[in-house]
């Protein structure tokens, strides 16, 4: 496991022992400093789609799948969030769009953290894609955005394969899944000279 996550899971059972003494058991503790954990190894770059390439793909998907990769590419949201989003999480007047769903498999769920559900703006050009997109909207049941036959969200692992895979074979670009989207939208933010807190509220990351 990487640094972070055993991090993680120190502080969470470290949590969990301080309630446990509040509540009249009796547990051992531990001191953080006097564990050895390992240092975070230096991870392989993700992949991320160029902006050229985007658009690439973007003129060649049809819908839905064009609406939902020019979403993923314009706001940095994560596949699931892009998948789990609701006609109700689009403010058009405002131009924002509003992160309180994710999408898991077929389910609906809580975003990743507490700093996921948020609203991110709405460019432009994404609320032209977007007011194309919903003139064909068919209604369901959940108001999903986008949902399938049977008005659930859409799977990330068959979006990928089955409709994202056979464009990049057709632009002879190495496959990858949904995020490289999101990984785009941040290093085409880095490389426009956007400060990395303005990408951090962009991405809703925990950190810079």
């Amino acid at each position: 496991r990487s640094r972070h996550t055993i991090l993680n899971v120190l502080g969470t059972l470290a949590s969990v022992l301080k309630v446990a003494r509040t509540w009249g058991y009796s547990v051992a503790g531990f001191q953080q400093r006097d564990l050895v954990i390992p240092c975070s190894k230096p991870g392989k770059p993700g992949r991320f789609f160029t902006a050229e390439q985007v658009r690439s793909i973007v003129a060649l998907a049809s819908e839905p799948w064009h609406t939902i990769f020019a979403l993923a590419a314009m706001t940095g949201l994560r596949p699931g969030e892009v998948l789990g989003l609701s006609i109700d999480d689009l403010d058009f007047e405002q131009r924002l769009i509003f992160v309180r769903c994710s999408a898991w498999y077929s389910h609906l769920i809580s975003p990743k953290s507490a700093r996921s559900v948020a609203t991110v703006p709405m460019p432009g050009p994404l609320a032209d894609v977007l007011t194309n997109y919903l003139a064909s909207w068919r209604p369901n049941e959940k108001r999903l955005l986008f949902s399938n036959r049977r008005g659930n969200p859409y799977s990330e692992n068959k979006v990928v394969q089955h409709r994202l895979w056979p464009i990049l074979d057709a632009l002879l670009i190495p496959r990858c899944g949904l995020h490289a989207f999101r990984h785009g939208h941040g290093s085409l933010m880095h490389s426009s000279g956007a400060s990395l807190k303005v990408a951090q509220v962009q991405l809703r990351h925990a950190d810079a």
